[in-house]
This record gives C-alpha cells, structure tokens and sequence, in this order.
C-alpha cells in the first residue's frame, strides 16, 4: 500500500454529488476532524482505489489527522 493525495478529479466528482465532503467555502473537509484542507491523504493500493474510497466516505484525511492514524495502527514507514 502506499500514501496518495485524492486527486482533483475526484474532488470535483465529489462537488458535483454534493455528498458533504466540503465546507460552505467549497473547500474539501477532513473525514476525521472535519476541518477544511487543501490536500487529503488516503492509504491505498492505486489513485484509482483512492479516489474510489475518497467518493466513498471511506476515506481522506489532513496531514495531522492521517498521521495520527498511522501512529495508532502501528505502521512503520519504509523507502
């Protein structure tokens, strides 16, 4: 698995289906902390698997929040 960024497309597939996933600003939100982000972060096998859980609900996470997930699950980073 590896760390990938919900691509742009997805996020405009996800404003299109008004499906909460952004705040009244159009900004995309968190799935954890609910705070408006630039970039969410998702653990996945592809882009493709990533955006598909982002549209989901099932992920997308800040920086702060998908690093305390890591933490709490034990994994280690490798090159």
């Amino acid at each position: 698995m590896r760390v990938y960024v919900v691509s742009e497309h997805a996020l405009e597939e996800a404003r299109k289906g008004e499906n909460g996933h952004f705040s009244l600003s159009g900004e995309p939100k968190c799935g954890e902390c609910n705070w408006e982000q630039s970039r969410l972060f998702v653990l996945a096998c592809s882009q493709k698997e990533a955006d598909a859980l982002y549209l989901s609900g099932d992920a997308g996470l800040c920086g702060e929040c998908f690093a305390e997930f890591l933490q709490e699950e034990n994994y280690k980073i490798s090159r």
